[in-house]
């Protein structure tokens, strides 16, 4: 009976504590959602909106606060300043680094919301806290994995792109692609964040529904700053109504973006006329189904918008107006403009709509003959009826799910093999520990037992003397090899430039930079480690670890340390004298005394020349030089030319294949220089791409893009898949595996895909290409427009971005990816009809 009153009053004690902490929260948290527009991914800053309640009798000054374990078992708590008034709702965003975790071991990984009183900047009390998982937030969200890409897309519609993440029985990618992508939907601008970072996630936002007038204030900003920092937008202009104020209305926060003129919309246009540009299909079920679109002229429109899908020819069709018929063939309905070292790409035609109308068996409009140009994509796609139909076909068309090999050319060993100074760490310790054991075995036992063999032990203090010694020198040398210099950063970056000749863009005159460092924090306690945030860009550096999916070792003596939402350019974990990792985006003017990037030679501008004809031409002229610190190594220069391939179609009434097989969607060039490009020195582009003159861009031949990706980057992938057991491909670009790689995850959805297609008796030895890290660095979308681009690598130079730690400039070293863009003329008569691929 004692025992069952002992747990009695257990029980009351309980609920009566209970009940204090229960009074003590005078304000009630809510998670209103985990992830920005639907979608988180380990590894990634990620917002999370939470809603403050306040039982206070006043109004107070708080702050609420997320807490996030890093990789070494540091809490870091971000937060942000927030007034409560009484008895009201309050929402704010917060922004944090997850932890590389896959997608289900973080959707019930534990967080913690706190909210504290303050004073003069002060914790003073806390008022309420709430422990959660990801799966407990009011609006769900979809939880990516790491190798997944991500399109948020605003509204419910779907516009054709769910075959990008089409997976048949027995699979779990999709055959033709490298990668799978999710389609987050049903997104209010409302579930906007308003910080850049909270898009961080996401390769495009596809606008097709709600009014641009309900994103205002910081959600807005947030938006235009993560175009201008490399993110797509794609909006898609609604049949009926003017909501974006195209031409004149209600401005909005793109307004000063979309072009002034040279569109109009046109009634009327038959769908059967569209069909070629938007699907595989034949035929419509419906005849005489007719829409409105606006149309974009190439000559009239205000720059830098350019064309990118051409209005098809329609002189055939009947009781079409001659307004229709006059700007069939050489005006666009899709064009796309730069800002930053984003891209804006207008819709002139509701796919929205007609994807709901369902007027051809196939899809309206499908992704590899409509969307791969805008995403800047190239691989097959077909619906999961389309690939289960070819697997069941007698024999069967597609390759079996065990038969493909994987290469992941962005992994964490790639970025952690290269700034490595943790591993110089470990290895110094290691090194040290190991000549403390040897020290000790010799002064100790074996010196011992030597004198007492030798009846010489009285020498036993002379002899521990001279090993002490000898240790003490052994111990300066190791310590000398495995230094590690305070205050020292070893990094990798990848830096982009845009030579812009807009001169209203100004944010075009950014350099961008993507960067992983490795830095020694000096002593012990918090060392802050800030980088350049001059120009008021809001750069982020965060702490990055591999994305294994697994936690790594974890010291002893684990602590928090505060991260301001507000300062999201300065970092202060604990310092342990030993290193940390940390990830940044950057933004700004590289500092004039570090170098230059490739510029155009003044009296030699970059020209491209174009014939359009029989047989069509293209060419090149002008010189680039540069002033960098050091010689640009294995320097890759690629012209995208205006000239477009034809898509996808089946080919034969049994549509059994798809020709041609993922086709690039531009015709261009490509080149390797075999010797190192000097500073000062003068490239004349003509003499390298076009050395034999004008050529055709519509043949194959070595040197052309298709043919030089090919060779370069899939052709070594399928030489050692067919030398392996299938499933254990290794790295094969060991001489220059981080630039190969780098240039890989440059052009990453140009890539080859994986060959999926069977052509009995033959059998494909498919490769899948994928990537963990790296996907804000893919310039794939520049593929589809007219551009130059230049890629080399400069080695062991300081960073390009200032930073200072501990309040003091580091040394710093490392290996940076120079990228520079031209964006060339367009020619919208040349983009129909689209050249057939040989």
């Amino acid at each position: 009976m004692r025992f069952i009153s002992t747990i009695r009053l257990a029980c009351v004690a309980m609920i009566v504590m209970l009940c204090a902490v229960a009074k003590a929260d005078n304000v009630e948290i809510r998670v209103e959602r985990f992830g920005a527009c639907n979608a988180f991914r380990g590894g990634d800053v990620t917002a999370l909106r939470v809603r403050l309640r306040s039982d206070l009798a006043e109004p107070t000054t708080a702050l609420v606060q997320w807490d996030v374990e890093n990789i070494d078992g540091d809490v870091a708590s971000y937060w942000r300043e927030v007034i409560l008034p009484p008895g009201q709702n309050v929402s704010r965003w917060l922004y944090a680094k997850l932890p590389p975790l896959n997608s289900n071991t973080l959707a019930s990984q534990v967080f913690n919301v706190s909210v504290f009183q303050t004073e003069n900047g002060r914790r003073v009390g806390r008022l309420g806290a709430l422990r959660f998982t990801p799966l407990q937030a009011e609006e769900q969200s979809l939880p990516i994995e790491k190798n997944q890409d991500v399109i948020a897309i605003v509204g419910d519609g779907r516009m054709g792109l769910q075959d990008l993440g089409s997976i048949p029985a027995g699979f779990n990618f999709v055959p033709s692609m490298n990668s799978l992508t999710q389609l987050p939907r049903g997104i209010s601008p409302a579930d906007f964040p308003d910080r850049w970072e909270g898009l961080w996630s996401f390769n495009e936002v596809i606008w097709s529904q709600a009014s641009p007038q309900l994103l205002t204030g910081d959600r807005a900003k947030a938006l235009r700053d993560w175009i201008a920092r490399g993110g797509s937008l794609v909006i898609v202009l609604p049949e009926s109504g003017n909501s974006w104020s195209i031409g004149g209305g209600a401005p909005h926060f793109l307004s000063d973006l979309l072009p002034a003129q040279g569109v109009t919309q046109l009634d009327g246009v038959p769908v059967e006329a569209l069909r070629p540009i938007l699907s595989r299909a034949t035929q419509l079920r419906r005849e005489n189904v007719r829409t409105a679109l606006y149309v974009f002229d190439p000559i009239q429109l205000s720059a830098p918008w350019k064309g990118l899908i051409a209005l098809p020819k329609i002189s055939e069709f009947k009781g079409v107006s001659d307004q229709i018929r006059a700007r069939s063939g050489g005006t666009s309905i899709v064009v796309r403009r730069t800002f930053g070292h984003g891209m804006i790409t207008l819709i002139g035609l509701d796919v929205d709509a007609l994807h709901r109308g369902a007027y051809a068996n196939d899809s309206l409009p499908q992704v590899d003959v409509f969307w791969n140009r805008i995403l800047g994509r190239r691989a097959d796609s077909m619906s999961v009826n389309d690939f289960d139909r070819l697997m069941k076909s007698e024999p069967p068309r597609i390759a079996k799910a065990n038969s493909y090999d994987q290469y992941d050319c962005g992994g964490g060993d790639l970025i952690s093999s290269v700034i490595g100074l943790q591993g110089r760490a470990i290895g110094g310790i290691f090194a040290t520990l190991g000549l403390f054991v040897a020290y000790w075995v010799l002064a100790c036992p074996v010196a011992w037992y030597v004198l007492r063999k030798k009846n010489q032990r009285r020498l036993s203090w002379l002899v521990f003397i001279g090993v002490s010694l000898v240790a003490s020198m052994a111990a300066y040398v190791v310590g000398g090899f495995f230094s590690t210099t305070p205050y020292e950063i070893r990094h990798a970056t990848v830096l982009d430039t845009i030579d812009q000749p807009a001169p209203g863009n100004a944010d075009a005159r950014f350099d961008r930079a993507t960067m992983w460092i490795s830095a020694l924090l000096p002593g012990f306690g918090k060392s802050e480690i800030a980088v350049d945030n001059s120009q008021n860009q809001r750069n982020i550096i965060s702490t990055w670890a591999p994305p294994t999916g697994d936690g790594g070792a974890r010291f002893p003596d684990t602590t928090r340390f505060d991260q301001p939402v507000d300062e999201p350019d300065k970092s202060a974990p604990p310092s342990r004298a030993t290193t940390s990792d940390f990830e940044i985006r950057w933004l700004g003017n590289i500092a004039t005394q570090w170098g230059a990037t490739p510029t155009q030679v003044q009296d030699k501008p970059i020209r491209a020349t174009t014939t359009q004809g029989n047989t069509n031409r293209i060419s090149l002229s002008g010189s680039l030089t540069h002033h960098l610190p050091g010689a640009l190594k294995n320097v890759t220069l690629i012209h995208v030319s205006p000239f477009q391939f034809q898509t996808q179609q089946w080919q034969g009434e049994a549509r059994l294949t798809l020709q041609p097989s993922d086709p690039l969607p531009n015709a261009g060039r490509m080149i390797v220089l075999a010797v190192d490009w000097m500073p000062d020195q003068e490239l004349d582009v003509s003499k390298l791409l076009y050395p034999n003159g004008p050529s055709d861009p519509g043949k194959l031949n070595t040197g052309s893009l298709t043919q030089e990706i090919f060779a370069l980057y899939q052709r070594p992938l399928l030489q050692k898949a067919q030398a392996i057991i299938p499933g254990q491909m290794k790295d094969v670009f060991e001489a220059r595996r981080w630039q190969t790689n780098m240039e890989m995850l440059s052009l990453y959805q140009m890539l080859q895909p994986p060959a999926y297609q069977r052509n009995p008796p033959d059998a494909p030895n498919p490769v899948r290409v994928t990537r963990e890290v790296g996907k804000n660095i893919d310039l794939s979308r520049w593929l589809t427009q007219p551009c130059l681009i230049v890629m080399g690598k400069l080695e062991n130079v300081s960073t390009p971005v200032p930073f200072t730690l501990a309040g003091k400039i580091p040394n710093s070293t490392g290996d940076v990816l120079v990228r520079y863009i031209i964006p060339l003329p367009d020619d919208a008569a040349i983009f129909w009809p689209p050249l057939p691929v040989p």
